[in-house]
């Protein structure tokens, strides 16, 4: 289980974990706290790299899954000020209950990205002004669960349980979201 405070497990660092192709995560989560808004999102898994600009301000590219207190969002940044986001319209996140994740990019800029809850595609709200399609271009190789970074580069942990996490280097199809 993970406290929300300071748990997270490493993914080690790997090429083969690079978002800059089509991707997908699949993993079952049960919440134990409630999330919240703004920048207070707790992080079920991110993957990101860091850098340093102009001015030594440090900056990030990644892709990141998190939880509100009802929402799930699939979001992320590529290091020069282009975020995404996108959170499932309708409330899906029910504290200690378990539910099942899969969030996939195409890479190839005809669909947006697509959450599934439980086997079914879900309706997205985009959030933040950019779009998926362009917002993943630096490698990524580090990654952690339990543990994703805010859109302004703070940490957000996850309280509650994760298991059966699996990335996947292609878009699944909801066929295959469905078999899992």
């Amino acid at each position: 289980s993970f406290d929300g405070v300071n748990d997270y497990v490493s993914i080690a660092d790997s090429v083969g974990l690079a978002d800059t192709g089509p991707f997908s995560i699949s993993l079952w989560v049960m919440p134990t706290v409630a999330g919240g808004g703004g920048d207070a999102r707790p992080g079920i898994w991110g993957h990101y790299v860091h850098s340093t600009v102009a001015g030594g301000e440090q900056a990030y590219a990644g892709a990141a899954i998190w939880c509100t207190s009802s929402k799930i969002g699939f979001g992320g940044r590529n290091g020069a000020g282009n975020y995404f986001g996108y959170y499932t319209t309708a409330a899906v996140v029910v504290k200690n209950k378990w539910l099942h994740i899969a969030c996939t990019y195409a890479a190839d800029g005809s669909t947006y990205p697509l959450i599934y809850i439980d086997g079914q595609s879900r309706a997205l709200t985009s959030w933040l002004g950019g779009t998926f399609r362009t917002a993943l271009k630096n490698p990524v190789t580090q990654g952690r669960i339990g543990e994703a970074k805010s859109f302004s580069n703070t940490k957000q942990q996850f309280a509650g349980y994760i298991s059966n996490f699996a990335y996947y280097n292609k878009a699944l199809s909801a066929t295959e979201v469905s078999g899992i």
